[in-house]
């Protein structure tokens, strides 16, 4: 008993100055570097060859670098204007000062067909005409 009792006191003494010596607990303390993703938009575009989209990014530094994972697909310059060149699908990379990085799909396809209207509203019993351009016939 009296054994147990003497490892119980150094338990205590050793445990109740570790305990306050932690300091303010509500303390903010860094916990490393933190990273903000930068969001690319749009997120994913088709377009035909020869055509443009202009990319845009937020977060990060906010100075931005723009890649294409396919540069046979087409060319991104620096203000993030992408210009198809080739049918295919390729990545748009936006990187800032920080190598933090932010994704972007473009599709380039010859045959693009487009219906108009694309979000149509009709009464019942009622018509509607389709305009459809692009592709081949």
């Amino acid at each position: 008993m009296l054994m147990k009792r003497r490892y119980i006191i150094a338990l205590l003494l050793l445990l109740v100055p570790a305990l306050f010596s932690c300091g303010d607990m509500t303390e903010e303390r860094p916990m490393g570097p933190t990273y903000q993703l930068i969001t690319v938009a749009p997120t994913e575009t088709t377009l035909k060859r020869s055509e443009t989209v202009t990319f845009s990014a937020v977060g990060g530094t906010g100075t931005y670098f723009w890649e294409v994972s396919q540069e046979d697909i087409g060319t991104i310059d620096a203000d993030g204007v992408f210009t198809a060149t080739n049918d295919g699908e390729a990545t748009i990379i936006c990187r800032d000062t920080e190598n933090l990085l932010g994704y972007a799909k473009v599709v380039v396809a010859a045959n693009i067909v487009t219906i108009t209207p694309d979000a149509p509203s009709i009464g019942h019993n009622s018509t509607i005409t389709f305009m459809v351009t692009g592709g081949t016939t």
